[in-house]
């Protein structure tokens, strides 16, 4: 992959505040062209100081050389018999370091439950739409990029429950089971954000609704 600082790597985390005071990160490894060797750089990270999600964005740029390799390390000695989670990681993406954005106009819309039937099963989903904003200056979505019949401009779709990812959509619905549902709470909030093509994050939407409609 070139490294002349077109790209970016942006891995979504998700930082774990009660996890052991260690440090961690990811590596960017290189294979220099004129020298025929390899170069590991780090970027290093403490967990216990980030915000619960968190985006990191790593330049990959370094002089005539190629990107091989992304690696994670962690620092340091574990006195730990079991292992321990530092950080969770949700997303990876290799994308144009001026990728298309929420400036586009494009968001999710028109959030709601859908029933489906399968035999004498009953499916409960969560389903939603994709809108375009009007752009005073016309603007468009450039032609080089992607465009899906389905979903429009959007890659993928990331589901929560409250704080928690329950999973990733590659269409405009997902279903939702009943080990998704492990709070007390008789209402719920289900929201969804959008990853446009590119890199991009949409804004989410979110619709809280009463537990019972999904669990009967």
């Amino acid at each position: 992959m070139p490294a002349d600082g077109s790209l970016v790597a942006s891995i979504d985390i998700r930082g774990k505040p009660d996890s052991p005071d260690m440090t961690c990160g990811f590596s960017l490894t290189f294979f220099d062209l004129a020298r025929q060797v390899y170069d590991k750089v780090p970027y290093i990270l403490h967990p216990r100081t980030l915000h619960r999600d968190h985006v990191v964005d790593l330049p990959i740029q370094q002089d005539n050389a190629m990107l091989v390799a992304l690696g994670v390390f962690m620092e340091g000695e574990s006195d730990h018999s079991i292992p321990i989670a530092l950080m969770e990681i949700t997303r990876i993406v290799i994308k144009p370091k001026q990728a298309v954005t929420t400036d586009i106009g494009y968001g999710i819309a028109n959030l709601h439950v859908k029933s489906c039937s399968h035999g004498t099963n009953v499916e409960k989903r969560i389903a939603w739409d994709w809108k375009s904003v009007p752009q005073p200056h016309g603007k468009l979505w450039p032609e080089e990029m992607p465009w899906s019949r389905t979903t429009g401009p959007f890659s993928s779709f990331t589901v929560r429950i409250g704080d928690e990812i329950i999973g990733e959509a590659y269409c405009l619905e997902f279903p939702i089971r009943n080990e998704d549902l492990n709070v007390s709470a008789e209402m719920i909030t289900i929201s969804v954000a959008g990853h446009l093509f590119g890199g991009g994050l949409a804004n989410s939407a979110s619709i809280t609704i009463a537990r019972a409609i999904l669990t009967t």
